[in-house]
């Protein structure tokens, strides 16, 4: 199962969509100078339903135990470092994508879709990044209904 996510198309992603990139650059950069900040805003991107401020505050503190160039070397690795789309077509299970509605990422999540076998892609409406969080009980549905059609495993014990 992939939660609103696309998958990382490495350096070939910086050549297709560069506009995108630079601006993804820049945001490392106000990351980096005023992390604080920058989490509190990220946190009030993905999450369109937070719980107040104090749930919006316990996600930044968390955030700040991990240093800002450590972080941005995380995200630079996931988002630009491996191309990973030749391994969808390896995969041969059943897929569940789920992603938000309006998320920026909408066409490269169904691209993926399209190259696993068996993959299913839902989306989620009225919901941010953090689908779970903005509609759990949609969330829950797709992934109980999904498992339920999942073949029965007669594999030994």
């Amino acid at each position: 199962m992939l939660v609103d996510a696309a998958i990382s198309d490495g350096a070939d992603g910086i050549a297709a969509r560069p506009q995108e990139t630079a601006a993804q650059f820049k945001m490392f950069a106000v990351y980096q100078a005023h992390q604080k900040e920058y989490l509190g805003g990220m946190m009030r991107a993905i999450i369109s339903k937070p719980g107040g401020d104090d749930a919006i505050a316990r996600l930044v503190e968390t955030g700040m135990k991990t240093p800002a160039d450590i972080g941005v070397a995380m995200l630079i690795a996931d988002m630009f470092g491996v191309n990973r789309t030749p391994a969808l077509k390896k995969i041969d299970c059943p897929t569940l994508i789920i992603a938000s509605a309006k998320s920026d990422e909408l066409a490269r999540q169904q691209a993926a879709a399209n190259q696993i076998p068996h993959a299913r892609l839902e989306k989620i409406e009225d919901a941010a990044h953090a689908v779970f969080l903005d509609q759990p009980d949609r969330f829950d549905e797709l992934v109980k209904s999904f498992v339920a059609k999942l073949p029965a495993n007669n594999a030994p014990n």
